[in-house]
């Protein structure tokens, strides 16, 4: 950008009536311009468009307004000291000025509002409304412009802060939740309460709390705060008064932030809740935790409540917390008046929210109307039309044609967005594309890309692209991924782990769940059927063996969602059988045992697959339901998932458009660490193309080639057409025939609550997504079955014989 150089500017004379824009029009390709167009046509205001500041004419203390926009984003608008003073002096004398990431030269403040160094990442920031401009939204109403680079202002002295960055939480509108951590203990009964202690820290100080603050209940409804207390504290203890109040619940939070990599734990140890008379009426009573300890310090139950002292963690008595670090918070959108005008700074690049999806757009549309408003004196911007729902449900006569033409356009998407890093397969797929990594860098946190479940779906839905489309070059693509994905297969038959597969390709050691190894054998076993060729049958049987030397002989189900392979091999696999409890994921073991009885036809496979309906079938989900209806051929079983289905079309949602809303509050105790949900309250209208939609459309179509009841294809129907309607339509081919995790039907807009950093509403997703929703399209449009029929019976009993002999 060239210098700005606006000494000169306060010597000229412009129209009393102008206003200026600076701002660049975007690349025809991506079909955009800048927001602050838009609203400024909207209202009917003539503005001159320049495309940087060089090229500004000088300007008069009688202008209007100047619209001052980051037109090299990322890199912020670099303003000298007399640019400021420029500025400044121009605003002074009755201007008014709307200007974005500008950071003025050797720290100066600009305005009197102070920048915090340089440019951040606003990884899983989001923008909140303060409600100081009424016109521009609610007080906590929540803003997502997918992760910019943005400068920390500081709120000014005098004027308003309308907008806040910060990790907040919500889908729509900011919710406050708990980010501490707390223990209640029950008493039993209602006693008098003279003082409450706890000890924490095991021994550490660096693993004390920060604030420690109790309150007490008659009810379990209504707790009362009688005391609090910060640290440090001595010997590890904090102590509270209670002044004799009744109570018998107690309950004790505390704050604890992680500092430096050695202060990331709490540790919380022994409670005294004593009576007035000295006693310890706290002693072996039992309590809950919230949040429960996600580390190795869990809790076995009792050890806080047992009178005994901890000491150094290892000992066991004291229950310890991984820690979040807190969250930076600074304004995003502050306004002030200077002088005789008024000056708008926005800590980020906001005039390019359309090209980079801010989303929700309704609210960035309010948002750019008050600032236009606030900006040009006398300016009127009609309020935003609220968005209109399309038809969804499509004529049945133009089924085939919309499907076809959607499987085209996501296939196309596979080839042309960089999600396959080649576009003939030999290098697998990467497990997700994500729109904040367009524009701000990489946003996951996995070690790997590279996810064998995914690149083994994704295989699946080439091959059956190929049978659509009739080209070859697809099976191809297929064999290329099948070929690299086999290779990840543990292959040393001396170790206990020999058959599985890894989650990612790199740091295998890791982890490998069920859920991804029964996707990928079943694949396999799918691939075999498809081509005749042991390649893919060996391995496929190779992970089920494994699979049955792990599951427990009295249900058929492993236990827990994945295995440690380092820990398998130690122990062996008879040892992680003997240890494993709990009630396991059911969903995939009877998935696997079907799939697998399927195509082997062998009697061992089949008991397991009734053994797990036999003592799971309540709770199989959707897809495993048809599986054992599949695998049991009884009228009870097809009953059961002819209902389901039934069901599933009267819901309200269904009818309206084909699908369910999430139904069930969001999880967000992992928020911006770990897997959370894109919904925060219960009966948002949002779906989920990650866990709900795209699995949905696959059950209902495996539903009804299982059991041929017509509601099964209504709804299998009713979700495809659905798919087909909020395809992505995007000018960016990175974009455009993608499905996105998370969609508002409402707003009829890609939206949720941006939790997840791997797995948020704003990712497409390969393998666990775009490629499962064209699987089941593709089976629709060849009316093809998706279970195996037992391709030449000899070969498989053979090859099983040589997989059980191996070990």
């Amino acid at each position: 950008m060239a210098a700005l150089l606006l000494a000169p500017l306060l010597l000229g004379a412009a129209g009393a009536d102008e206003v200026w824009v600076v701002a660049r029009e975007l690349p025809q390709a991506f079909g955009r311009r800048p927001a602050v167009q838009d609203a400024l046509e909207a209202a009917g205001v003539r503005y001159r468009l320049f495309d940087d500041v060089g090229d500004l004419p000088p300007l008069s203390p009688q202008a209007r307004a100047l619209f001052l926009c980051a037109v090299d984003y990322p890199d912020p608008v670099r303003l000298p000291r007399r640019t400021c003073a420029a500025l400044e002096s121009w605003v002074a004398g009755g201007g008014h000025l709307y200007a974005e990431y500008c950071q003025p030269d050797g720290g100066r403040r600009l305005f009197g509002v102070p920048t915090a160094g340089h440019p951040v990442l606003a990884r899983h920031e989001r923008l909140a409304l303060t409600g100081e401009w009424p016109e521009a939204g609610p007080a906590g109403c929540l803003l997502d412009e997918h992760m910019s680079y943005a400068l920390q202002l500081q709120p000014p002295e005098a004027g308003v802060e309308v907008a806040r960055y910060g990790r907040h939480l919500g889908t729509y509108t900011r919710t406050e939740v708990e980010t501490g951590y707390a223990v209640i203990v029950d008493l039993g009964r209602e006693v008098t309460v003279a003082s409450v202690s706890q000890r924490f820290g095991a021994g550490r100080p660096e693993y004390e709390p920060e604030s420690v603050e109790v309150s007490l209940s008659t009810d379990g409804v209504t707790f009362h705060t009688v005391g609090s207390a910060t640290g440090p504290f001595k010997a590890g203890v904090a102590a509270i008064t209670a002044d004799g109040l009744a109570a018998r619940l107690v309950r004790i939070r505390c704050q604890k932030w992680k500092r430096s990599p050695v202060t990331d734990f709490l540790f919380m140890g022994e409670i005294e809740v004593r009576d007035p008379s000295g006693a310890n009426v706290a002693l072996n009573c039992p309590y809950t935790l919230a949040p429960m300890p996600d580390t190795a310090y869990g809790d076995a139950g009792g050890e806080l409540t047992d009178g005994r002292i901890d000491g150094e963690y290892p000992d066991g008595l004291s229950v310890g917390w991984a820690t979040r670090s807190p969250a930076a918070e600074w304004a995003g959108i502050v306004a002030r008046p200077w002088g005789e005008g008024r000056a708008i700074l926005a800590s980020t690049a906001l005039s390019d929210s359309a090209r980079r999806h801010f989303r929700p757009s309704l609210a960035w549309s309010q948002l750019w109307r008050a600032i236009v408003t606030r900006t040009v004196p006398g300016a009127t911007v009609p309020a935003p039309d609220p968005p209109s729902t399309p038809a969804i449900h499509i004529e049945p006569s133009q089924r085939r044609e919309a499907y076809r033409r959607a499987l085209d356009r996501n296939l196309l998407w596979f080839v042309r967005s960089g999600i396959m890093p080649r576009a003939d397969g030999s290098l697998g797929v990467h497990s997700a594309l994500a729109l904040s990594a367009l524009f701000g860098g990489p946003v996951e946190e996995l070690a790997s890309s590279y996810r064998c479940d995914c690149n083994a779906m994704t295989l699946k839905a080439l091959w059956l692209y190929g049978d659509v489309t009739g080209d070859g070059r697809w099976h191809d693509r297929a064999l290329r991924m099948a070929e690299l994905l086999v290779g990840h297969q543990f292959s040393d038959p001396s170790l206990p782990r020999f058959g599985g597969f890894p989650w990612l390709d790199v740091h295998a050691d890791a982890s490998f769940p069920w859920d991804d190894n029964t996707r990928i054998a079943n694949v396999l076993l799918w691939l075999w059927e498809r081509t005749g060729d042991r390649r893919w049958l060996m391995p496929a049987l190779r992970n089920t063996e494994l699979a049955r030397a792990l599951a427990r002989e009295d249900d058929g189900v492993i236990a827990g969602q994945w295995v440690d392979p380092v820990e398998l091999d130690r122990i062996g696999r008879q040892s992680w059988r003997d240890r494993a409890s709990g009630a396991g994921y059911p969903a995939f073991d009877i998935q696997r045992w079907a799939g697998a009885a399927l195509a082997t036809r062998d009697p061992v496979y089949r008991a397991l697959a009734r053994r797990v309906c036999e003592v799971h079938g309540g709770s199989v989900g959707s897809l495993g339901m048809a599986h054992a209806a599949r695998i049991l051929g009884t009228p009870d079983a097809a009953r059961s998932l002819a209902g389901y289905w039934a069901r599933y079309l009267a819901d309200p949602d269904v009818r309206r458009y084909g699908v369910m809303r999430l139904r069930g509050p969001g999880s967000y105790e992992w928020a911006f660490e770990n897997d959370c949900s894109i919904n925060t309250l219960a009966g948002e209208p949002l779906t989920d193309q990650l866990y709900q939609t795209s699995w949905d459309a696959l059950a209902a179509w495996a539903a009804y080639k299982a059991i041929g009841d017509p509601a099964c294809r209504e709804a299998f129907e009713g979700i495809a057409d659905y798919l087909v309607a909020i395809q992505c339509a995007d000018p960016d081919p990175r974009l455009d025939g993608c499905w996105m995790r998370g969609f508002d039907f409402e707003a009829w807009e890609y939206f949720g609550a941006p939790y997840d950093p791997n797995y948020g509403p704003y990712h497409a997703y390969s393998g666990w997504m775009n490629a499962i929703i064209d699987t089941a399209l593709a089976q629709y449009l060849l009316d093809e079955s998706p279970y195996p029929v037992g391709r030449d019976p000899d070969t498989v009993h053979r090859v099983l014989a040589e997989v059980r002999a191996e070990r």
